[in-house]
């Protein structure tokens, strides 16, 4: 399932959350109230958008600078988290990353996966998460 992009995201991968975020990636998910379609802040199988209308994000990138996740500023790339601006894109390279102007997805996952969430409208993909979610059906995405 990719993550729903809003105005702005901070979007980074699982596995580096897991790796270098103090507590691993279940702190990350709590401490952020990251929750599958019950606010703005979710996660698929490989990726956790955290949501925001603000410059709350600062904190957020400061955290990871000096948890080590990868940020190149010479180059001008991440292995590991981006921050995607509605109407800009990315702010930096993120070769792990696809989006489109709705959704973001990990780049090992074929978008044919996701034809049926690509044709709905925000409002049917609320509806269509909560019922999978409810159903136990989430995890097959």
């Amino acid at each position: 399932m990719p993550v729903y992009l809003h105005h702005q995201n901070i979007i980074v991968r699982k596995e580096a959350l897991e790796k270098h975020y103090e507590g691993g990636l279940n702190s990350f998910l709590k401490k952020y109230e990251v929750k599958q379609s019950k606010n703005f802040n979710e996660h698929d199988q490989e990726l956790v958008s955290i949501s925001s209308m603000s410059e709350e994000f600062i904190p957020i990138l400061n955290d990871f600078e000096l948890m080590g996740l990868h940020y190149d500023e010479k180059k001008d790339i991440s292995k590991d988290y981006v921050v995607h601006l509605r109407g800009e894109g990315l702010s930096w390279e993120a070769p792990w990353l696809k989006y489109n102007a709705v959704y973001a997805w990990h780049s090992s996952r074929d978008e044919k996966e996701f034809e049926r969430v690509f044709s709905m409208s925000a409002k049917e993909f609320e509806t269509f998460v909560d019922e999978e979610c409810s159903n136990g059906s989430w995890a097959i995405w």
